[in-house]
């Protein structure tokens, strides 16, 4: 090899000394007595010529020989190859580069001059059509290339052969395809695909070889080569330019890696209502799979689109299981699921999902809880905690729903009245039921009740309340009767008897556990009149310690108040009380004459004085002043 370099004998020549190698067609493959420089020709010996063509002669008879004995070539000369050809290589590929350059800006000079004479005649061209030029240079690259390749790869040196292919190259594409995929060098031929752009088909044999890695023939170092991961990262640099692409070739991955390919789909910007329809339209099955990784993977959330999509879906799946065990006589409001429980989180977490449409898709007659909480998105808390306490028969949940409302919305005065609310609830059980049964009535109109004060019950309950009112003390406007709540309810009186078997014990419990939240005295009006005091005292005796702790407080409060307001007072009347003398020497400090007998003013400092007139004047100047220095700003 050495000797052939520095003969600078064709490079075709000395490949065809390698049989087996395939190279490209050319027209300069084949005339392997023409050396590429006549000059270097003219100083090679004619015996040495000859030499060298009876040897290749010799090389090519060996073709009508055994397979075995065509690939007993030593493993040395393949060696030789690979450094004659790299050192051949730089001076070639230089010259290519150069050609394709030329082209490309007397093309660009070309097309420049057409543009510049857009309204110039067209005259007919009587020159020959322009073909594409023959490249010597990128031909001989394109032949030495692809003769390199086949060299590292006989030679055990992929890792060359990948670094060649990530470079610029001249690789001829069928040839190298055909020979990799002979040798089943898989790595290589990846790398081929990518340099080429063919993702496509380097994705379809990455399906191919993760799924023959998970096989039992499959040895460990080729199922450690090949794992879905390394889909993922062929995917990655592809989700900006292809994403159609990505979405086609990652559905293997989403199925068996999931959570890193959603990560992928997020870390590269992939636009989600893209994957959304993509996976909707080929893969439904993994489209909620999508949408809730999504979901728990964004620190931004979903849009409002998709959280809706999502929701649809969950319902969708729990519908078909209502109607399944609804056939088999086995449903109850109190049987979950896996999705069912996905969407009550989903429905309690999320808001942007379109509550109308969900509660059309609910039966009448099941799925309660996944209504009540639509409710509670709407504000129709009343609603709410009547499906809580009299469909689901679930009081804790009703109560576990009012502190979430109430701890969300604690500086709304209209949010702090949902105790009271369920206490409605509890004491009048007819009415609320009548209530759940009417399809679409606003809220502040279901209870007019709660508006509406009658003049009977006011004398009945009035005395009771201005008591409690008093024990409280006005203050307190936290729990201060506000808005539609603070009239007497439904409940107070002969009413109650009239809505059927109410949950006093239920509503006690309510009031001991949250006394600090719940207008006592409101509390006190909807009760019924034969409430006993004794069971009232887990709710009374906190209540009155508060009241009365605020009590004193205020009073403290009011004490230290009127003390500070006594101070300034002294401090004013010992500022009244101070004395000036004005005799015949006392001179005003602005005009510089004597006061006598005129009107006078004296600065707070009690040592200057002035004429009255003289400060009223002085007092005009500087507001004079003041107000051209504002016009100047």
């Amino acid at each position: 090899m050495e000797q052939f370099s520095d003969a600078h004998v064709d490079i075709t020549y000395v490949l065809s000394l390698y049989p087996y190698l395939v190279l490209p067609q050319t027209h300069i493959i084949g005339e392997h007595d023409k050396l590429q420089d006549l000059q270097e020709l003219a100083r090679e010996s004619s015996d040495a010529t000859d030499e060298m063509e009876a040897y290749s002669l010799q090389l090519h008879d060996s073709d009508d020989k055994s397979p075995l004995e065509n690939k007993k070539m030593s493993h040395n000369a393949l060696i030789a190859l690979v450094k004659y050809l790299q050192k051949k290589r730089n001076g070639i590929i230089d010259r290519a580069t150069s050609e394709v350059t030329e082209e490309v800006v007397s093309g660009a000079v070309h097309h420049s001059l057409n543009l510049s004479e857009p309204y110039k005649a067209k005259k007919p061209n009587k020159k020959r059509p322009q073909t594409h030029r023959s490249s010597v240079a990128r031909e001989m690259a394109n032949v030495l290339d692809t003769s390199l390749l086949q060299a590292l790869v006989l030679t055990r040196q992929s890792p060359g052969a990948i670094e060649l292919l990530k470079g610029l190259n001249y690789c001829d594409l069928k040839i190298c395809e055909e020979f990799l995929k002979e040798k089943s060098d898989y790595m290589v031929l990846l790398e081929l695909y990518r340099s080429n752009d063919m993702h496509r088909e380097a994705l379809q044999l990455l399906n191919r070889l993760v799924e023959e890695s998970k096989s039992a023939m499959a040895n460990a170092d080729f199922s450690k080569k090949f794992n879905p991961q390394m889909i993922i990262e062929y995917l990655r640099p592809l989700c900006r330019s292809d994403p159609m692409l990505v979405l086609e070739s990652s559905l293997y991955v989403l199925e068996r890696n999931p959570s890193d390919t959603i990560e992928l789909f997020l870390s590269e910007n992939v636009p989600a209502d893209l994957v959304n329809s993509y996976l909707k339209q080929h893969a439904p099955n993994l489209q909620s799979t999508y949408l809730e990784l999504m979901l728990s993977m964004s620190e931004t959330g979903i849009n409002p689109n998709l959280q809706n999509e999502l929701v649809q879906l969950y319902l969708s799946e729990v519908l078909d299981w209502y109607k399944i065990l609804k056939d088999e006589g086995n449903w109850s409001d109190k049987t979950y699921s896996p999705t069912r429980n996905k969407l009550i989180s989903t429905l309690e977490s999320n808001s942007g999902y379109n509550t109308d449409t969900l509660l059309k898709r609910l039966p009448q007659d099941a799925l309660f809880e996944e209504r009540a909480i639509m409710y509670g998105k709407m504000n129709q808390h009343l609603r709410a905690l009547s499906l809580f306490v009299h469909k689901l028969h679930m009081p804790e949940r009703a109560v576990a729903y009012c502190d979430r409302v109430y701890e969300e919305g604690a500086q709304q005065p209209s949010k702090s009245n949902i105790y009271f609310n369920l206490l409605q609830i509890y004491l009048n059980p007819k009415k609320a039921e009548k209530e759940i049964e009417q399809k679409i009535i606003p809220v502040a109109s279901q209870y007019p009740g709660i508006q509406r004060v009658n003049s009977t019950t006011k004398l009945r309950g009035g005395r009771m309340g201005r008591k409690v009112v008093e024990i409280e003390g006005a203050e307190d406007t936290r729990f201060s009767p506000s808005g539609p709540d603070s009239g007497r309810s439904d409940g107070d009186g002969d009413d109650v008897s009239d809505g059927g078997p109410i949950m006093l014990n239920e509503a006690l419990e309510l009031l001991s556990q949250r006394w600090d939240r719940i207008n006592g005295a409101q509390a006190l009006r909807l009760l019924p009149r034969d409430t006993k005091l004794q069971d009232l005292v887990s709710f009374l005796e906190p209540l009155l310690r508060n009241s009365s702790e605020h009590r004193r407080n205020y009073m403290v409060i009011k004490n230290l108040i009127l003390r500070a307001n006594l101070q300034v007072k002294e401090d004013l009347y010992k500022r009244r009380q101070a004395v000036v003398k004005i005799d015949g020497d006392s001179m005003c400090s602005l005009c510089h004459k004597r006061i006598a007998n005129s009107a006078f003013a004296i600065y707070p400092n009690g040592q200057t004085l002035v004429h009255f007139v003289c400060f009223r004047e002085s007092q005009q100047i500087k507001a004079v002043r003041g107000a051209n220095s504002v016009k100047r700003r």
